[in-house]
């Protein structure tokens, strides 16, 4: 057996954090997800680098915030890693003798990785061109050929071998996209009816607009082309936003069975005892909050995503991290970490092992995510700076209109009022401010000349 440990890496695809059984959510069970919770450690305020997938993935695989890497929205043409001297994980794990492997979603470039196109730093598992058959931008229908790609190989591997990294990257609950748009139709609603009835779930309690929103949200509201979803939203009832939970909640319970698939094979290939497993997904779901649906939002549905470390005798089990904010940036410096491997360079993220084994409750006090809601008007950004009490942000539309909002998310979990203009927070404000300065100073940020001089008790809208 290796001394340093196989690493399974378990992604999914716009997964809210309360999106599991375990987390208490009783309107969907996910017995495989919360297979990876009860046996092992969770740290619970994580967010993705920046909520849309590629951009998140971009910066899950180079430890580069979106502004360093380059990949701020989607874009239609594959991104060219060696042009821009980008290097992921990947790359590092196998210069430190690890095999590495790929299989399902990867978008940090192109969406589906084939035989003929691998995944920067990976050997991709996945269905090549020759596959017919199944759409691969359907969860449904791809997730149980991607997942059974990783088990075949987690059966089939030596223990003898040298240590492996295996991504197993999932398409759903993504599919909610279409189900929203009625996109795919015939084959997604066809294959919902066949499952067994299910508990109705409740609405949100923070399902109002906060009068005080950010107008880089309201903005949001209005795109009609880059993440349009919510345009098919405008005129929902009640019992339609019920339906659209209710799906999504399915979505979630199918994938979940595919990670079960994977586990089980984990399970019963010998190296169980020697793998560390990483659960995670690449940013959340509006599900109802705010009125809001799928993605692109700076507020914690979309922005925060489950996190959960497994690893049988070295990691705590059924275990909660309270203490600690983690950020999409920071799992491959945490996996290499484990690995024995050093960092990437250049990277921002850090390495969350310590606080995962229990040595230390906190590395880091504050985490920064970026959003960039709108392909057509690219001015509009922000940069949200998050801790486990409270988050800030700053936005511009790139065109004169500077704005900072701040939430409590101690005492208004649900962000219905944004508090920016409270000088009872002001104290708790101005620290946020001063972190996201220096980040901005260390990684050449274009934001940086709109924050420095701003006074604790003011805001600009």
């Amino acid at each position: 057996m290796n001394s340093r440990p196989n690493i399974l890496f378990i992604i999914t695809d716009q997964q809210h954090w309360r999106a599991l059984s375990a987390m208490g959510n009783a309107a969907l069970r996910t017995p495989h997800m919360d297979r990876l919770v009860r046996r092992g450690t969770v740290i619970e305020r994580s967010y993705c680098a920046s909520p849309v997938c590629g951009p998140s993935r971009m910066s899950l695989a180079t430890g580069l915030p979106p502004h360093e890497h380059g990949y701020t929205h989607h874009f239609p043409q594959q991104w060219d890693w060696a042009a821009r001297g980008l290097i992921s994980f990947g790359h590092s794990l196998r210069a430190g003798g690890y095999e590495t492997y790929w299989s399902g979603k990867w978008h940090a470039s192109v969406c589906f990785p084939t035989r003929e196109n691998d995944a920067p730093g990976f050997t991709n598992l996945s269905l090549g061109h020759d596959d017919t058959g199944l759409m691969k931008e359907i969860g449904w229908e791809i997730d149980e050929a991607w997942a059974g790609r990783a088990a075949d190989f987690l059966r089939k591997r030596d223990t003898q071998s040298a240590p492996f990294f295996l991504g197993v990257s999932l398409l759903n609950p993504h599919d909610i996209c279409y189900w929203i748009m009625n996109l795919h139709a015939d084959r997604l609603k066809a294959a919902l009816a066949r499952l067994p009835q299910a508990p109705v779930p409740l609405l949100p309690a923070n399902m109002a607009i906060d009068p005080g929103e950010p107008e880089i949200m309201r903005h949001r509201r209005t795109v009609k082309k880059y993440g349009p979803e919510l345009q098919w939203t405008l005129d929902w009832t009640d019992a339609d936003w019920t339906r659209y939970l209710y799906t999504y909640y399915r979505l979630v319970e199918r994938v979940d069975a595919e990670i079960g698939r994977v586990l089980d094979a984990l399970d019963a290939s010998g190296h169980a005892d020697n793998t560390l497993i990483v659960f995670t997904s690449d940013h959340g779901e509006g599900c109802a909050s705010h009125r809001l649906v799928v993605k692109l939002s700076a507020y914690e549905e979309a922005l925060r995503v489950p996190l959960a470390f497994s690893w049988p005798g070295r990691i705590a089990e059924g275990c909660t991290v309270t203490t600690q904010v983690a950020n999409g940036l920071d799992l491959g410096a945490t996996m290499l970490d484990f690995a024995g491997v050093p960092p990437l360079a250049p990277s921002r993220g850090i390495s969350l092992r310590h606080v995962v084994l229990g040595s230390t409750p906190c590395v880091r006090e504050f985490a920064v995510s970026e959003l960039y809601p709108d392909r057509d008007a690219i001015g509009w950004t922000a940069r949200i700076v998050t801790s486990v009490t409270g988050k800030y942000l700053l936005a511009t539309d790139g065109n004169g209109l500077v704005e900072e909002a701040f939430y409590d998310l101690a005492g208004d979990p649900g962000e219905m009022a944004n508090a920016i203009r409270n000088p009872a927070m002001a104290a708790r404000i101005q620290p946020m401010r001063e972190y996201l300065a220096g980040w901005m100073a260390q990684t050449g940020d274009p934001l940086a000349s709109l924050l420095p001089g701003r006074p604790a008790d003011s805001a600009v809208a």
